[in-house]
């Protein structure tokens, strides 16, 4: 359950039972018989009277259902650490005309500013979704015949020539003339009876739902 802090009504609002769920509790607490405070829920913080006074500092008390979400919450506060600023300089750089060129790569300093914590860590090595995925998302590969991409390391050009051309689309070609069940899906349709692995397609044994 969710509680929302909502605004207390104007002065010159009245309040009826149909807008009564627009606004927030309004009520004044007399101090000593004579000056009245305005409370509403602006002023409201679930709080721990014994954990306040045990450990002398600001503590929020807050929720939460479920098995997992208790140790997940306490964890994730635990190891998220500090705050952390990625910075670089840059010398000024002017093009052709004169006009001065900035040169930043995002996607580098994305990667150089994004912290894993420990509990992101542990998920990843074990091979555990750190988010939920309502349906699988496979890319396949279109090209020419001949146009077919090939990875390799600088000075291994002409062993990645000579090595036997492998893609998606290709393995799906082959798949086709040795497998009668592979015949009745489109390319588009593949991945959700096969899976691709080590340049060919294996049947799945498990379909997804979701593709």
């Amino acid at each position: 359950m969710q509680k929302n802090k909502l605004e207390p009504p104007p002065k010159d609002v009245e309040v009826t039972l149909e807008t009564k769920h627009l606004f927030g509790f309004t009520a004044r607490k007399p101090i000593r018989g004579k000056t009245d405070l305005v409370v509403d829920d602006s002023v409201v913080v679930p709080h721990n009277k014994y954990l306040l006074l045990k450990y002398d500092c600001h503590i929020n008390v807050e929720c939460t259902i479920g098995q997992t979400g208790s140790p997940k919450y306490t964890c994730k506060y635990v190891t998220k650490m500090g705050e952390v600023v990625c910075a670089k300089i840059h010398k000024t750089k002017f093009n052709e005309n004169g006009e001065e060129v900035i040169d930043f790569d995002e996607g580098e300093r994305h990667l150089i500013a994004r912290i894993m914590t420990g509990c992101e860590g542990w998920m990843k090595s074990g091979n555990i979704w750190v988010i939920k995925q309502s349906h699988i998302v496979e890319c396949l590969q279109v090209h020419l015949e001949g146009d077919n991409t090939k990875v390799f390391e600088p000075g291994y050009e002409a062993e990645a020539a000579d090595k036997d051309d492998k893609s998606q689309l290709l393995s799906f070609f082959a798949l086709c003339k040795k497998d009668k069940y592979a015949q009745k899906y489109t390319y588009r349709d593949i991945p959700q009876h096969y899976r691709y692995t080590n340049g060919a397609w294996v049947k799945r044994k498990i379909t997804p739902s979701k593709f």
